[in-house]
């Protein structure tokens, strides 16, 4: 009958406006696939009105079946928030976090929040959204709710580290990095963090103890090795350091920082052939290479052996005049003061007689450019006036 299916048609055309309305507010996505089945359905009862023809029952039933009843009870679940008030919504937050659009996905969770019970990941996501909005207190609070509500969600603890550390909280931080590491010994992320918070406060042998402890779960991190060794030198552990560096460099052959701190060690240990070999392998950077050198030339004083010292000063000082000053105060370099005095002097006495030159050479240019002005003028002044001749 033409009524039934008319029945039919405006059912469905009033869950496709519902779902419609649903997929724009709360962007249920979902909701497409549901609009096309209420479509196509709508679209065979509309053809079978049109034309006046029964529809056969096993087209009947899965149509009713698929395109009005799925469809009404997914509204159903949708009027009541049973669909969209977590699922749809957590998962929109979490795409548009991901695309970087932080105050679109706040407005997502928050809408989740109002229409759902507070739960540690929404907390979660929505300080990680302020965080990178570097809204640091909301971030700190919206962790802070996180971890109240479940005391297992370490990744909150470690955020809330994070941000307590980033406003001056060192201590609280480093609570909240301890905790996070209990209550998962594997985040190498938190050790790494802990370390850190801990260094700035000059508390290095805890530091050193946790970066130790992370090696037990990362034990081919070159810089947690680095981070060691540095530690170890600032309490003076210089063989430790030493080890430690090494072991840094077998994972990173190019880290030149490992090489240059290596050096320095050898250079205060006294092994001062090893500590040029270290030095050399980092004069070929832009980081290093002056401090290199420099080092390198203290080392030759040391030793006597001036010729070379004196070679490497020279090099030294044509790469960065600065060093003139250093060098002059320097006291490893008071056997040779004489030398290098005598260097300097020779040095500025053919910087001036270069200076000289170039001014005696810019001279005659001068004199030649401004005779040629002259000669211009006179034969402009001696030019027969075109114009004149042609008026007589």
């Amino acid at each position: 009958m033409i009524i039934d299916k008319i029945a039919v048609i405006l059912v469905a055309v009033i869950l496709t406006i519902y779902l419609a309305v649903i997929y724009i507010k709360k962007q249920a996505t979902e909701n497409l696939v549901i609009i096309f089945l209420l479509s196509f359905s709508m679209g065979i009862y509309i053809l079978f009105t049109i034309y006046k023809t029964s529809i056969p029952i096993y087209i009947h039933i899965p149509v009713l079946i698929f395109g009005v009843l799925i469809p009404f009870i997914v509204v159903l679940l949708q009027y009541n928030n049973i669909i969209v008030s977590s699922k749809i919504l957590y998962r929109n937050a979490k795409k548009l976090y991901s695309k970087e659009k932080y105050d679109l996905a706040i407005k997502e969770i928050i809408k989740l929040i109002d229409i759902d019970e507070k739960k540690s990941e929404y907390l979660y996501l929505l300080g990680k959204c302020y965080e990178k909005q570097n809204e640091y207190i909301y971030a700190r609070d919206s962790f802070a709710l996180a971890v109240d509500i479940d005391k297992e969600d370490y990744k909150s603890y470690y955020e809330l580290g994070k941000v307590l550390d980033k406003t001056g909280k060192p201590d609280s931080a480093a609570i909240m990095f301890d905790k996070a590491i209990k209550l998962c010994p594997e985040m190498y992320e938190a050790y790494e963090a802990f370390g850190i918070c801990l260094t700035s406060q000059k508390k290095y042998i805890e530091a050193i103890r946790v970066y130790k402890e992370a090696l037990k779960y990362c034990d081919v991190s070159y810089e947690t090795y680095y981070n060691i060794a540095v530690l170890e030198m600032q309490i003076e552990k210089y063989d430790d350091a030493e080890n430690d560096f090494k072991r840094a460099i077998e994972l990173n052959q190019d880290l030149y920082a490992a090489h240059y701190n290596l050096a320095n060690i050898k250079y205060l240990k006294g092994e001062y052939d090893s500590a040029i070999e270290e030095y050399k392998k980092v004069i070929s950077t832009t980081s290093y290479s002056e401090n290199a050198y420099y080092k390198i030339a203290m080392i030759y004083a040391i030793k006597k052996e001036y010729d070379k010292a004196m070679t490497v000063i020279e090099y030294l000082v044509e790469l960065n005049s600065k060093y003139i000053d250093i060098i002059s105060e320097e006291f490893i370099f008071s056997s040779m003061r004489e030398r290098i005095n005598n260097y300097l002097f020779t040095r500025a006495k053919l910087i001036q007689e270069e200076k000289n030159y170039m001014k005696k050479e810019k001279s005659p240019r001068i004199k030649k450019m401004s005779n040629r002005k002259v000669e211009e003028k006179e034969n402009k002044n001696n030019k027969p006036n075109i114009l004149n001749s042609k008026l007589r």
